[in-house]
């Protein structure tokens, strides 16, 4: 490259000097003291070296290209693996081994699957906004991460009858490991000001689901309910149940409308917003 740059500045010093005798023969070409013949070659020769200079250019190009292959650059920012060349191991252009492995952490991307009969909601709910993706550790018990659902894949796998999503996650603070297993939860919705009880406390009747209230009286009423879901133990109650009011949780099978029953402390569990 230095000498490249070094016949670019020796073609711009000899354009400069041929572009002033270019000036004077053209201020001696009117009076009839320099011929049109000499004009002409040393405008010829102006023209050269200015092609000249554009070709010193390309060569400098093209070495600032060479001497870039002397650096190792990364496409993307992210954490180093085990180096697998080491000094003083023999390498090639041609070799299929690696220097390094570099994984993306922030952010990082996790794929996972869902059953096609939650495809509708999903991406019904997903045109307002893109959806909140929960992750847990493989147990569920802890949160490790939210993000966004970035990706609906467009066909569902007919062999296990699924559909392929992917979310993305900032991933600041490197809770999330590249090959981990983790739980993902998928918020459609969030439902405010609803009645929520455990699950055992709803019951499959011939009419539907129903529950037993405990009056104040302490007397129960059977009464039908309306579930919207159900999810990590808790039942969310969309009509049927108001707010504080307590419910048979437990020992429902002796129950009879009108039945008195003594609540005790871990029994009377009455349904929350």
């Amino acid at each position: 490259m230095d000498q490249a740059q070094a016949a670019k500045q020796k073609d711009e010093a000899n354009l400069a000097g041929a572009q002033a005798d270019l000036e004077r023969y053209e201020k001696l070409l009117t009076p009839g003291w320099q011929t049109r013949q000499s004009y002409d070659q040393q405008k010829a020769q102006v023209a050269q070296l200015q092609a000249a200079i554009k070709g010193d250019e390309a060569q400098i190009n093209t070495a600032k290209i060479n001497l870039g292959y002397t650096d190792i650059r990364s496409p993307i920012d992210g954490r180093l693996g085990a180096r697998l060349v080491d000094k003083g191991n023999i390498v090639h252009a041609n070799d299929n081994t690696p220097l390094v492995m570099i994984t993306e952490f922030k952010p990082i991307f996790v794929s996972f699957t869902l059953p096609q009969e939650s495809l509708d909601d999903v991406h019904e709910n997903n045109k307002q906004a893109p959806l909140v993706v929960r992750a847990y550790s493989g147990d569920g018990k802890k949160e490790l991460a939210e993000g966004k659902l970035t990706l609906i894949d467009n066909m569902i796998d007919q062999a296990t009858g699924t559909i392929h999503l992917k979310a993305r996650f900032d991933n600041e603070n490197e809770r999330l490991w590249p090959g981990e297993f983790v739980s993902l939860r998928v918020i459609l919705s969030m439902r405010r000001g609803v009645a929520t009880v455990p699950q055992q406390t709803v019951q499959q009747g011939p009419n539907g689901h129903y529950a037993y209230v405990i009056k104040p009286d302490n007397t129960v009423e059977r009464r039908a309910v309306e579930v919207a879901s159900i999810q990590d133990g808790i039942a969310v109650i969309t009509k049927g149940l108001a707010e504080n009011e307590r419910v048979v949780v437990d020992g429902q099978f002796r129950l009879t409308e009108g039945a008195r029953v003594n609540p005790t402390a871990a029994a009377a569990q009455g349904a929350t917003g």
